[in-house]
């Protein structure tokens, strides 16, 4: 009996291990005039912002392929990492026919982080940003496990805060955004071959 009972509990271990295994849509980035796939969620970086993002979500039409029922559309402009807008669920497995964008008001949010220009900038988020695109050349049903033709990591720095002495007051300073681009080698390329970039 006790050995039948192990057994059950490792069986629902393994099950409850697996139930996360879905690969997910990335969040969008604009980098110049390319829309390209972000393989990071800056949002879920601060547990605060993440839950009252969820807070004006919908619930409705969500899929396992997206576990945080959004998905952002960020900008990298002026060094700087801008939200642009977040789309809730229910339109992003929607057909736009049927039903329209729907996005989540920013305000009330994320206030304190919009810059002199009202742009809200991720200044909670620091580390890489891996954006790809290009053919998806390698792929494990699983979170952001994926490789593709191209792929760049922008490193943001962490953000300091300096004293302006012209304000008397502490304010976040952000350095120039590194980035660092390579080709992938395609794996299931014929003759093993690797990619040509050019």
């Amino acid at each position: 009996m006790a050995r039948k009972l192990l057994l059950f509990h490792l069986l629902s271990f393994c099950c409850l291990l697996s139930a996360n295994a879905t690969g997910q849509i990335p969040d969008l980035v604009i980098i110049g005039k390319d829309t390209l796939m972000l393989l990071e969620c800056p949002i879920e970086h601060d547990s605060i912002l993440s839950r009252r993002v969820s807070e004006r979500l919908s619930r409705e039409g969500g899929c396992t392929a997206c576990w945080r029922n959004y998905q952002a559309l960020w900008q990298i402009e002026d060094d700087k990492l801008i939200l642009k807008k977040i789309e809730d669920s229910k339109s992003i497995f929607a057909d736009p026919d049927t039903i329209p964008e729907v996005t989540i008001d920013l305000n009330g949010i994320f206030d304190k982080y919009r810059d002199k220009k009202d742009r809200v900038t991720a200044t909670w988020f620091s580390g890489e940003l891996k954006v790809v695109s290009g053919k998806q050349i390698y792929y494990v049903h699983m979170g952001f496990i994926r490789e593709h033709e191209y792929e760049t990591v922008y490193q943001l720095p962490e953000f300091i805060k300096e004293r302006n002495p012209d304000k008397g007051r502490f304010e976040l300073c952000l350095y120039t955004i590194q980035r660092r681009s390579f080709p992938r080698i395609s794996r299931y390329q014929s003759g093993g071959n690797s990619y040509n970039s050019t």
